[in-house]
């Protein structure tokens, strides 16, 4: 009989983390968009060697139409969801967007052809604001 393989874990803080310090996950997933950043839980992560998977990268759509996403994706000739996946893949975080419609999930797969330069990075990241569709996750 084989044993347990790798371990994942989901909306762990870091208070959960180090609970399993001597045998930590190989991931944990969690809400994280530009507007959720977490940066203490990211580091902790990644000084930790935890693999980050992002949930609700797209904020469930509640922030495509917000004027400054708009004109930065204009201007990287994307939309303001690929521009949104773009900023968790570049991060580094294994990105699960969700979508019914195929035009968006042919759209999503489009977002690895997206380069971004590190001024609009700078611009994502200060669109931090602690939002979370799911509260009960922070």
């Amino acid at each position: 009989m084989g044993g347990i393989g790798d371990i994942g874990v989901s909306n762990f803080n870091i208070q959960h983390l180090q609970l399993l310090k001597h045998s930590p996950p190989k991931w944990n997933q969690f809400e994280i968009s530009p507007f959720l950043q977490r940066r203490e839980l990211v580091n902790y992560c990644h000084r930790q060697g935890i693999q980050i998977v992002a949930h609700s990268p797209l904020v469930k759509g509640q922030k495509l139409d917000t004027p400054e996403l708009i004109t930065i994706a204009n201007n990287c000739g994307c939309t303001p969801a690929q521009l949104l996946l773009a900023w968790s893949v570049h991060r580094g975080f294994v990105t699960i967007p969700c979508s019914s419609k195929r035009e968006h999930l042919q759209a999503n797969l489009d977002t690895k052809e997206i380069m971004l330069p590190t001024e609009v990075m700078q611009q994502l990241d200060g669109f931090e604001e602690s939002y979370a569709t799911h509260p009960q996750h922070c």
